[in-house]
């Protein structure tokens, strides 16, 4: 992802290529023009035969948005089980494909971090709920 570090980074207020980025007025010119600096940050950093170009500095709030899905998974899996062995398998499939859904219109609008944040952390309970309902499905056959 390597719009991702720059997206954060930028939204920090760190600088870019020697100048502090200002947060900006939210109207429909500032909006096409920050994303065209965001794009055009990004493939400064996407050199051709090198690769991708990490950003220097401090990574702890990328570090924690991609590591939040785990945690949250981690927290979610023993009470979706709890739910599944109550109810049965269609209920957390279900909530997991509507979770999948919000999730992916949060990250496809998302224009913060706490936003960002927000849609990782769903996109956990999502994980949980699939890999929780997916091994019931698959050990209904050898219960006895």
């Amino acid at each position: 992802m390597p719009i991702l570090p720059h997206f954060v980074h930028r939204e920090n207020g760190q600088e870019e290529n020697g100048t502090l980025i200002i947060s900006e007025t939210h109207n429909e010119t500032s909006s096409q023009s920050s994303l065209y600096n965001l794009l055009k940050s990004s493939a400064q950093h996407f050199h051709i035969g090198r690769g991708y170009q990490p950003e220097i500095g401090d990574n702890s709030r990328l570090g924690f948005l991609l590591s939040l899905k785990a945690i949250v998974q981690l927290a979610a899996n023993p009470l979706i089980a709890v739910v599944s062995q109550r109810q049965g398998f269609a209920l957390p499939l279900l909530v997991g494909t509507v979770n999948l859904i919000l999730c992916a219109l949060l990250f496809a609008f998302g224009s913060s971090y706490k936003i960002l944040s927000s849609a990782r952390a769903l996109q956990g309970i999502t994980s949980a709920c699939f890999t929780i309902a997916g091994r019931l499905v698959y050990s209904i056959p050898f219960m006895s």
